[in-house]
Protein backbone atom coordinates (compact mmCIF):
# COMPACT_ATOMS: atom_id res chain seq x y z
CA UNK A 1 0.00 0.00 0.00
CA UNK A 2 1.34 3.46 -1.27
CA UNK A 3 2.17 6.25 1.99
CA UNK A 4 1.45 9.54 1.40
CA UNK A 5 4.80 10.40 1.15
CA UNK A 6 4.61 7.96 -1.87
CA UNK A 7 1.71 9.26 -3.21
CA UNK A 8 2.78 12.92 -3.16
CA UNK A 9 5.98 12.20 -5.25
CA UNK A 10 4.54 12.94 -8.40
CA UNK A 11 6.50 16.55 -7.98
CA UNK A 12 9.65 14.58 -7.49
CA UNK A 13 9.31 13.18 -11.39
CA UNK A 14 9.83 17.01 -12.38
CA UNK A 15 13.84 16.80 -12.27
CA UNK A 16 15.02 18.24 -15.21
CA UNK A 17 14.32 16.07 -18.12
CA UNK A 18 16.39 17.90 -20.62
CA UNK A 19 19.05 17.60 -17.82
CA UNK A 20 19.25 13.43 -18.81
CA UNK A 21 20.25 13.86 -22.49
CA UNK A 22 23.06 13.60 -24.17
CA UNK A 23 25.44 16.76 -23.63
CA UNK A 24 28.93 18.31 -23.76
CA UNK A 25 31.20 16.76 -21.30
CA UNK A 26 32.31 19.21 -18.84
CA UNK A 27 35.49 21.18 -19.09
CA UNK A 28 36.93 24.70 -17.56
CA UNK A 29 37.57 27.42 -19.11
CA UNK A 30 41.12 29.58 -19.01
CA UNK A 31 39.68 32.21 -16.58
CA UNK A 32 37.87 29.37 -14.43
CA UNK A 33 41.27 27.98 -13.76
CA UNK A 34 42.74 30.95 -12.55
CA UNK A 35 39.65 32.10 -10.96
CA UNK A 36 40.11 27.97 -8.64
CA UNK A 37 43.80 28.77 -8.51
CA UNK A 38 43.06 31.76 -6.42
CA UNK A 39 39.86 30.47 -4.52
CA UNK A 40 40.69 26.69 -3.56
CA UNK A 41 37.72 26.40 -1.47
CA UNK A 42 33.79 26.74 -2.62
CA UNK A 43 31.51 27.36 0.01
CA UNK A 44 28.15 26.28 -0.41
CA UNK A 45 25.23 26.89 2.02
CA UNK A 46 22.41 23.73 2.39
CA UNK A 47 19.41 23.77 4.61
CA UNK A 48 19.46 22.27 7.87
CA UNK A 49 16.24 20.79 8.27
CA UNK A 50 14.22 20.22 5.10
CA UNK A 51 14.14 16.47 4.49
CA UNK A 52 14.32 14.68 2.12
CA UNK A 53 16.65 17.38 -0.02
CA UNK A 54 18.58 18.40 3.04
CA UNK A 55 19.11 17.11 6.31
CA UNK A 56 22.03 16.35 9.14
CA UNK A 57 22.71 12.67 8.88
CA UNK A 58 23.91 10.35 11.45
CA UNK A 59 27.45 11.38 11.08
CA UNK A 60 26.66 14.80 11.58
CA UNK A 61 27.27 15.97 7.82
CA UNK A 62 24.85 17.08 5.31
CA UNK A 63 22.54 14.16 3.63
CA UNK A 64 19.69 14.17 1.21
CA UNK A 65 19.20 14.61 -2.66
CA UNK A 66 20.61 18.02 -2.54
CA UNK A 67 23.58 17.28 -0.59
CA UNK A 68 24.37 14.22 -3.12
CA UNK A 69 24.28 16.51 -6.34
CA UNK A 70 26.63 18.81 -4.41
CA UNK A 71 28.53 15.53 -3.85
CA UNK A 72 28.77 14.04 -7.20
CA UNK A 73 29.84 18.28 -8.39
CA UNK A 74 32.73 17.94 -5.51
CA UNK A 75 34.01 14.91 -7.45
CA UNK A 76 34.86 16.67 -10.63
CA UNK A 77 36.59 19.48 -8.37
CA UNK A 78 38.46 17.78 -6.39
CA UNK A 79 36.35 18.14 -3.10
CA UNK A 80 37.01 21.77 -3.26
CA UNK A 81 33.59 22.66 -2.04
CA UNK A 82 32.91 22.53 1.60
CA UNK A 83 28.81 22.48 2.96
CA UNK A 84 27.87 24.83 5.17
CA UNK A 85 24.05 24.23 7.20
CA UNK A 86 21.93 26.91 8.34
CA UNK A 87 18.36 27.78 8.43
CA UNK A 88 16.94 29.85 5.77
CA UNK A 89 17.55 33.27 8.02
CA UNK A 90 21.18 32.27 8.78
CA UNK A 91 22.19 31.44 5.54
CA UNK A 92 20.80 34.77 4.09
CA UNK A 93 22.64 36.72 6.49
CA UNK A 94 26.10 34.58 6.08
CA UNK A 95 25.77 35.42 2.24
CA UNK A 96 24.71 38.56 3.06
CA UNK A 97 28.32 38.88 5.20
CA UNK A 98 30.00 36.86 2.15
CA UNK A 99 30.90 34.06 4.11
CA UNK A 100 29.21 31.90 1.70
CA UNK A 101 29.91 31.45 -2.58
CA UNK A 102 26.13 30.09 -2.96
CA UNK A 103 23.48 28.49 -1.30
CA UNK A 104 21.11 25.22 -2.55
CA UNK A 105 17.60 25.53 -2.88
CA UNK A 106 17.97 29.01 -3.98
CA UNK A 107 14.33 30.05 -5.35
CA UNK A 108 14.14 32.45 -8.08
CA UNK A 109 11.83 35.14 -6.72
CA UNK A 110 12.18 34.63 -3.16
CA UNK A 111 13.71 37.07 -1.87
CA UNK A 112 17.60 36.96 -2.81
CA UNK A 113 17.20 37.39 -6.65
CA UNK A 114 19.61 40.81 -6.37
CA UNK A 115 22.76 38.55 -4.93
CA UNK A 116 22.48 35.41 -6.81
CA UNK A 117 22.63 34.00 -10.27
CA UNK A 118 20.40 31.04 -10.43
CA UNK A 119 21.19 27.82 -12.09
CA UNK A 120 18.93 25.81 -14.05
CA UNK A 121 16.20 23.97 -11.59
CA UNK A 122 17.23 20.64 -10.42
CA UNK A 123 13.97 20.39 -8.99
CA UNK A 124 10.65 21.16 -8.62
CA UNK A 125 8.07 20.80 -6.37
CA UNK A 126 5.17 22.95 -5.29
CA UNK A 127 4.36 24.76 -2.68
CA UNK A 128 1.50 23.89 -0.56
CA UNK A 129 -1.18 24.66 2.53
CA UNK A 130 -1.25 21.72 5.77
CA UNK A 131 -3.96 21.89 7.71
CA UNK A 132 -5.17 19.80 11.05
CA UNK A 133 -8.07 17.07 9.43
CA UNK A 134 -10.83 17.94 12.02
CA UNK A 135 -10.52 22.23 11.21
CA UNK A 136 -11.18 24.59 8.17
CA UNK A 137 -9.66 23.54 4.96
CA UNK A 138 -7.71 26.14 2.82
CA UNK A 139 -7.66 25.95 -0.79
CA UNK A 140 -5.91 29.11 -1.58
CA UNK A 141 -3.61 31.48 0.20
CA UNK A 142 -6.73 34.28 -0.22
CA UNK A 143 -8.25 32.15 2.54
CA UNK A 144 -5.63 32.87 5.62
CA UNK A 145 -6.38 36.16 5.20
CA UNK A 146 -6.48 37.25 8.87
CA UNK A 147 -5.34 33.63 10.31
CA UNK A 148 -1.81 32.41 11.52
CA UNK A 149 -0.08 30.76 8.93
CA UNK A 150 3.00 28.89 10.19
CA UNK A 151 6.45 29.16 7.39
CA UNK A 152 10.08 29.27 7.68
CA UNK A 153 11.87 32.06 8.34
CA UNK A 154 13.89 33.95 5.69
CA UNK A 155 12.17 31.30 3.43
CA UNK A 156 11.28 31.95 -0.32
CA UNK A 157 7.44 31.26 1.12
CA UNK A 158 7.97 33.93 3.82
CA UNK A 159 8.64 36.37 1.30
CA UNK A 160 6.44 35.61 -1.46
CA UNK A 161 3.18 35.80 1.71
CA UNK A 162 4.93 39.27 2.83
CA UNK A 163 4.32 40.08 -0.66
CA UNK A 164 1.77 38.89 -1.79
CA UNK A 165 -0.54 38.16 1.02
CA UNK A 166 0.27 40.58 3.66
CA UNK A 167 -2.94 40.59 5.55
CA UNK A 168 -2.24 36.75 6.79
CA UNK A 169 -0.18 37.12 9.96
CA UNK A 170 2.72 34.55 9.54
CA UNK A 171 4.30 32.80 12.59
CA UNK A 172 8.06 32.47 12.14
CA UNK A 173 9.80 28.89 12.92
CA UNK A 174 13.47 27.99 12.45
CA UNK A 175 12.67 24.73 10.61
CA UNK A 176 9.46 23.08 8.38
CA UNK A 177 9.59 20.42 11.42
CA UNK A 178 9.03 23.55 13.81
CA UNK A 179 6.22 24.58 11.92
CA UNK A 180 4.57 21.36 11.40
CA UNK A 181 4.35 20.70 15.06
CA UNK A 182 2.96 24.22 15.59
CA UNK A 183 -0.10 23.79 13.70
CA UNK A 184 -0.32 19.99 14.85
CA UNK A 185 -0.16 21.97 18.48
CA UNK A 186 -2.65 24.38 17.14
CA UNK A 187 -0.35 27.31 17.74
CA UNK A 188 -1.34 28.29 13.80
CA UNK A 189 -4.07 27.20 11.45
CA UNK A 190 -1.73 25.91 9.01
CA UNK A 191 1.40 25.52 7.48
CA UNK A 192 2.87 26.52 3.76
CA UNK A 193 5.97 24.67 2.30
CA UNK A 194 7.35 22.72 -0.11
CA UNK A 195 5.07 19.32 -0.39
CA UNK A 196 7.67 17.10 -0.72
CA UNK A 197 9.52 18.07 2.52
CA UNK A 198 6.02 18.41 4.19
CA UNK A 199 4.77 14.67 3.40
CA UNK A 200 8.42 13.34 4.07
CA UNK A 201 7.90 15.31 7.83
CA UNK A 202 4.12 14.50 8.82
CA UNK A 203 5.47 10.53 8.19
CA UNK A 204 8.69 10.89 10.34
CA UNK A 205 6.79 12.83 13.18
CA UNK A 206 3.79 10.76 13.05
CA UNK A 207 1.40 14.23 12.71
CA UNK A 208 -1.31 12.05 11.73
CA UNK A 209 -3.99 15.11 12.38
CA UNK A 210 -2.42 17.04 9.63
CA UNK A 211 -3.14 16.68 6.14
CA UNK A 212 -2.58 18.48 2.44
CA UNK A 213 -4.98 21.34 1.89
CA UNK A 214 -4.27 24.06 -1.42
CA UNK A 215 -1.91 23.89 -3.57
CA UNK A 216 -0.09 27.33 -4.21
CA UNK A 217 0.65 27.17 -8.14
CA UNK A 218 1.29 31.10 -8.36
CA UNK A 219 4.11 30.57 -5.15
CA UNK A 220 7.87 30.18 -6.33
CA UNK A 221 8.73 26.64 -6.57
CA UNK A 222 11.78 25.73 -8.82
CA UNK A 223 15.01 24.54 -6.57
CA UNK A 224 18.09 26.03 -7.80
CA UNK A 225 21.99 26.06 -7.11
CA UNK A 226 22.18 30.03 -6.26
CA UNK A 227 26.37 31.63 -6.54
CA UNK A 228 27.07 35.30 -5.13
CA UNK A 229 26.53 37.29 -8.60
CA UNK A 230 29.89 38.46 -7.89
CA UNK A 231 31.45 35.18 -8.47
CA UNK A 232 30.76 34.92 -12.18
CA UNK A 233 33.82 32.68 -13.11
CA UNK A 234 32.20 30.59 -10.38
CA UNK A 235 28.77 30.65 -11.44
CA UNK A 236 29.39 29.71 -15.16
CA UNK A 237 31.28 26.52 -14.04
CA UNK A 238 28.98 25.39 -11.68
CA UNK A 239 26.11 25.54 -13.60
CA UNK A 240 27.50 23.84 -16.39
CA UNK A 241 28.55 21.29 -13.86
CA UNK A 242 25.06 21.30 -12.68
CA UNK A 243 23.87 20.10 -15.72
CA UNK A 244 26.68 17.55 -16.01
CA UNK A 245 25.35 15.79 -12.93
CA UNK A 246 21.90 16.04 -13.66
CA UNK A 247 22.24 14.35 -17.18
CA UNK A 248 24.51 11.74 -15.99
CA UNK A 249 23.57 10.74 -12.44
CA UNK A 250 20.60 12.65 -12.21
CA UNK A 251 17.70 9.45 -12.60
CA UNK A 252 20.48 7.73 -10.06
CA UNK A 253 20.12 10.32 -7.72
CA UNK A 254 16.54 10.61 -7.84
CA UNK A 255 16.07 6.77 -7.20
CA UNK A 256 17.89 6.62 -4.50
CA UNK A 257 15.79 9.27 -2.39
CA UNK A 258 12.69 7.95 -3.63
CA UNK A 259 13.54 4.72 -2.38
CA UNK A 260 14.87 5.83 0.60
CA UNK A 261 12.35 8.24 1.77
CA UNK A 262 9.18 5.55 0.69
CA UNK A 263 11.02 2.72 3.06
CA UNK A 264 10.99 5.71 5.87
CA UNK A 265 7.36 6.01 6.11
Amino acid sequence: MKSRWQSGLAAWMLLAAAAFGAGPSFSLTEAEQAWLAANPEIVIGVPVDSPPLHFTGPDGRPAGLGADVLDAMNQRLGGRIRLQAGSAAELADRLDRKELDGVMDAVPGGGLDAQLVFSRPYLEVPAVIVGKRDARYYRTAEMLRGSALAVVKGSALETWFRQNHPKVRRRLYATAAEALDAVARGQAVAFAGNRAVALYLMEREMLSNLHLQGRLDEAPSALCLGVRADRPELSGMLNRLLDEVLRRRGRALRAKWFVLSSRAG
